[in-house]
């Protein structure tokens, strides 16, 4: 009997599973319109298809000036939605949200739940169907969540496989966003449900009773990161915030990519920057010093942005942390209210660990912001506070690496300037050594390479001498391979002195 072709027989196969039974009568659902005319016609097309539909659709047009009445207008006379009312562009999502909330209410709808849907995020057919599943299936300790995360896609190309964007999300000490899977990653299905900070709000499904205990959407974080503060301080009150990957939706991300005119977020990287600072010092056990630390971190990432030759993000940085420090004493505040309010501690893994940064690559030619140099700085984010040990293994094997490169090219060291035929010319002086970063050569295409304007800034440094700072590279390649080494190995081996040793 020939068995090779039963090997792939359950690929073929169509599953007998009864889809699942949900009731989506009582759920509330609001979608925000902004300047979205150029996306809001799938969504409404995806939420026509829906194979439940939700008890209430109610439309907000916060201020468009484009289409986007229009469409919501007709899709008032299809009956998809079932009324449109005024927002205010210079709102934010949840004062826009809160104002769908009251029409449902004076109109006597009971809503369970709320469904939280962007102009620009398309919901597969069983994208609410799957949501609900989620909401009634209960975590291990027998929880059901207060807030359900569906899978958000990239927008769909031809003859491409489906991209995840996110599927939840965290955030880093100064404010940068952290995902919960690698931006771009095929969608294969592969993701399982699972605890998370918090999320976009695009999909969003979030018991009323949640809301009306924690109050709905921050009116200090109009956008961008207000569903990782919501899930943030669900956390905190030992409520469950989890994904349910089944359930998906196609985002565009139109206004933090910059593609929706906006009276919020005119600078869509500023104000996404400038909510991330918020977030994560509304939340801090120490809000003064946050503010301060991001700010000094802010300076030092603008200055690698702009060697980078990005001073957009450079710009951005400097602006965030300026209105972070000008919103101080409101941060202080709610920084406080929200310690009194705290009844549990997270969970570990919400937050990323103190290596995050490092695991992270970050390019300065991109403006990608899934790593920052700052990162590397590490505070109380993960673990609570550690205890700096002058003499530990990493730092007496890198003093080791150092004075043995030292002896070792000892009789290699002299004055004068490094020349071979195989070597390209160096700067003659400090002057060239800027310019070869901010000048292109003659008949090359494109700026030059952004590592230039590190070698210029570590030329300036030492006092001038580029030839200087190319042998400080060379004498510390060996110890830094080490500390490189030893970063990597502590993950398998620990941090003791048999990680330094190998390393």
């Amino acid at each position: 009997m020939d068995r090779s072709a039963d090997i792939w027989e359950w690929a073929h196969q169509s599953s007998d599973d009864a889809p699942p039974s949900v009731d989506a009568s009582t759920v509330l659902a609001v979608l925000v319109a902004h300047n979205g005319e150029q996306w809001l016609g799938r969504t409404l097309v995806g939420l026509a298809r829906q194979n439940d539909q939700p008890g209430r659709l109610i439309a907000v047009d916060a201020g468009s000036v484009d289409g986007s009445r229009a469409l919501l207008d007709k899709g008032v006379h299809d009956g998809l939605i079932h009324t449109v009312i005024d927002g205010r562009a210079d709102q934010g999502f949840g004062a826009n949200v809160e104002l769908a909330i009251e029409a449902a209410l004076e109109d006597g709808f009971a809503a369970s739940k709320i469904w939280l849907l962007h102009d620009d995020s398309t919901p597969n057919r069983t994208a609410l169907t799957e949501l609900l599943v989620g909401a009634a299936t209960p975590d291990d300790a027998g929880r059901l969540p207060a807030i359900v995360v569906p899978k958000l896609l990239r927008p769909k190309r031809r003859n491409h496989p489906d991209q995840m964007s996110a599927v939840g999300e965290s955030i880093s000490p100064s404010g940068m966003r952290v995902h919960t899977v690698e931006p771009g990653d095929i969608d294969q299905h592969q993701q399982e449900p699972a605890p998370v900070l918090g999320a976009s709000t695009a999909g969003l499904l979030v018991t009323m009773d949640a809301w009306r205990q924690l109050g709905g959407l921050e009116p200090s974080i109009p956008l961008f990161r207000d569903g990782v503060d919501l899930g943030w301080r669900a956390n905190s009150q030992g409520m469950l915030v989890r994904t349910w990957p089944a359930a998906a939706l196609r985002h565009v991300e139109a206004g933090r990519v910059g593609l929706r005119d906006s009276v919020l977020a005119p600078d869509p990287v500023e104000v996404d920057l400038a909510a991330g600072m918020v977030v994560a010092t509304a939340h801090a056990a120490k809000p003064a010093r946050r503010i301060a630390r991001i700010s000094a971190q802010s300076v030092a990432g603008a200055f690698g942005y702009l060697l980078g030759k990005s001073p957009s993000m450079a710009s951005g940085r400097l602006k965030a942390a300026a209105q972070l420090r000008r919103q101080k004493p409101a941060l202080l505040a709610a920084a406080a209210k929200n310690e009194a309010e705290t009844t549990t501690e997270l969970a570990p893994g919400l937050l990323p660990d103190r290596s995050w940064g490092i695991r992270r690559y970050y390019d300065l030619t991109t403006d990608d912001d899934s790593g920052m140099l700052d990162e590397l700085t590490g505070d109380d984010f993960a673990g609570g506070r550690q205890r700096a040990r002058l003499w530990a293994p990493a730092v007496i094997g890198l003093l080791v690496m150092l004075v043995g490169s030292l002896v070792a090219s000892r009789r290699l060291m002299h004055f004068g300037m490094l020349s071979g035929p195989a070597l390209l010319p160096a700067p003659a002086d400090l002057a060239q050594a800027w310019a070869n970063w901010t000048l292109s050569d003659p008949g090359m295409l494109g700026a030059n390479a952004p590592w230039l304007g590190l070698m210029a800034l570590g030329s300036t440094l030492a006092f001038g001498h580029p030839d200087w700072f190319a042998t400080l590279l060379v004498l510390g390649g060996p110890a830094l391979a080490a500390w490189t080494a030893f970063h990597y190995l502590r993950a398998i081996t620990g941090s003791g002195w048999r990680t330094a040793g190998l390393a």
